[in-house]
């Protein structure tokens, strides 16, 4: 164990899917967003049909709190004044969600459902709905856990679908966040709770499979606390995505120290089947395309990201048009998109 710096480390040498050696991939990465003290090296599995990447050395277990001190789900964005036109677009939004995702939708318009049809044109923005609803069809009175819930505005966004919501998050500060908007929110990890197994219609993760020690762990507790031919669904960033092969070491979803594991599609699959689920598979998606390609454009200049920060009118508008010209090459087979969408049934 290396305790030079104010986190200590544990040296990784073997890749965690498939036990494979590692090569080095990048050295010396700081945290480029919130300035955790260190730099850290990626190790990437010398199995071609593997390849994942790790931090090498990994924080140790207990020092995993002192990477989240300054992290950006303690807080509880507030909600944005919206005029006449972005109220009808959000109604078309609602309409795409119930129409795709067998929701109902009570104030569905002729114009809403018109605006529905639009957006469908756009690949960015089904993109973004698809994972607004945690690509998860209705169940009536289904009940819903999110592990690392954060301060939980998905969560509540659910249960206005009319979900039945539990969260659990180990950051004490966005469990309080969470719990301030009425929701019913653990503290700690999914291990650590009391739940009764076969609790649950759904489990969903988004971008937290990637910050685990020891995913497996967490998959098996998920597959416990799951009904028969329950489902889970895991998001986290994609290494063969567009933006990771562009930008390389200054893509933001490396996110060192912060993620321990980042996944290709197959190895993300292998470790659902060891933890236990009898079917999982994989697709990718091109979700917050713009928002990545201006984070890893600050990165690759300034050596940092502020969450947050708005990107200038004219990187916005093209980062928009490449998020579409990704989303029609997703559809048409060409290249992966930068976030993996995981469903594993039990």
């Amino acid at each position: 164990m290396n305790t030079s710096s104010a986190i200590a480390t544990i040296v990784k040498p073997h890749c965690y899917s498939c036990g494979s050696s590692g090569r080095s991939l990048y050295k010396n990465l700081p945290d480029r967003l919130f300035q955790v003290t260190g730099s850290w090296n990626l190790d990437i599995c010398t199995n071609d049909a593997c390849q994942l990447v790790w931090l090498n050395p990994m924080p140790a277990e207990n020092d995993l709190p002192k990477l989240y001190e300054n992290y950006y789900t303690h807080d509880t964005p507030a909600p944005k004044k919206a005029n006449g036109f972005v109220n009808v677009f959000r109604e078309g939004c609602a309409d795409y969600i119930a129409r795709t995702y067998g929701y109902t939708h009570p104030l569905s318009t002729w114009l809403s459902t018109g605006i529905g049809y639009l957006i469908r044109l756009n690949p960015a923005w089904t993109a973004n709905l698809d994972f607004s609803a945690f690509y998860t069809q209705a169940i009536p009175a289904g009940k819903l856990l999110e592990i690392g819930c954060g301060s939980g505005q998905m969560l509540q966004a659910m249960q206005a679908l009319g979900w039945d919501v539990t969260g659990v998050d180990f950051d004490p500060k966005s469990v309080s966040a969470a719990r301030k908007l009425g929701l019913t929110v653990q503290q700690g990890d999914i291990s650590q709770q009391d739940f009764l197994a076969e609790s649950f219609d759904v489990i969903v993760m988004s971008h937290v499979i990637e910050h685990l020690p020891d995913p497996i762990a967490t998959l098996r507790a998920c597959h416990r606390l799951l009904r028969p031919n329950g489902k889970l669904v895991a998001i986290t960033p994609n290494t063969a995505g567009y933006i990771y092969r562009c930008f390389k070491q200054y893509s933001r979803h490396l996110e060192p120290p912060r993620h321990l594991h980042l996944f290709r599609q197959e190895p993300l699959q292998d470790i659902a089947i060891q933890a236990g689920f009898k079917q999982a598979e994989c697709i990718s998606t091109i979700r917050d395309f713009g928002g990545l390609w201006w984070a890893s454009t600050n990165i690759k200049r300034n050596g940092k990201h502020r969450m947050g920060e708005r990107a200038p009118f004219g990187t916005k508008l093209i980062a928009s048009l490449l998020a579409i010209v990704a989303g029609y090459a997703l559809k048409l087979g060409i290249g992966e998109g930068d976030e993996i969408v995981l469903t594993a049934q039990k």
